[in-house]
């Protein structure tokens, strides 16, 4: 797991989820039952294809982030999670318990502006 899967997982997956409740909340019959679950997995498809044109284009390794506290909250996360992928594996228990808690930890520094 490097640095852009977990840009992915707590910044784009946030946008690409706080897209598709403006546009519910814009269009209301789009959210509806199965219409929703279908514009939903539509919307999902293609910015996950878009994320990973973005991902080839541009270096998110280079992004900086201005709070030093939150850079090395961020990066004490990515190592805990890198032994304990080395140790057990990125398809254990443990590991996906881990990169659980972080994202959860480390999402209440996403924040964004309106």
């Amino acid at each position: 797991m490097d640095l852009s899967d977990i840009f992915k997982q707590l910044v784009w997956d946030a946008l690409v989820k706080a897209a598709l409740q403006q546009l519910f909340l814009a269009v209301p019959l789009l959210g509806w039952g199965p219409i929703g679950y279908v514009v939903s997995w539509i919307a999902v498809y293609f910015t996950d294809k878009l994320y990973a044109v973005i991902k080839l284009v541009v270096d998110l390794e280079v992004i900086v982030l201005r709070n030093e506290i939150h850079k090395k909250e961020f990066a004490g996360a990515a190592v805990r999670l890198k032994l304990i992928a080395k140790a057990k594996g990125v398809d254990s228990e443990e590991f996906k318990k881990a990169r659980d808690e972080q994202k959860e930890a480390l999402s209440r520094f996403i924040q964004f502006a309106r």
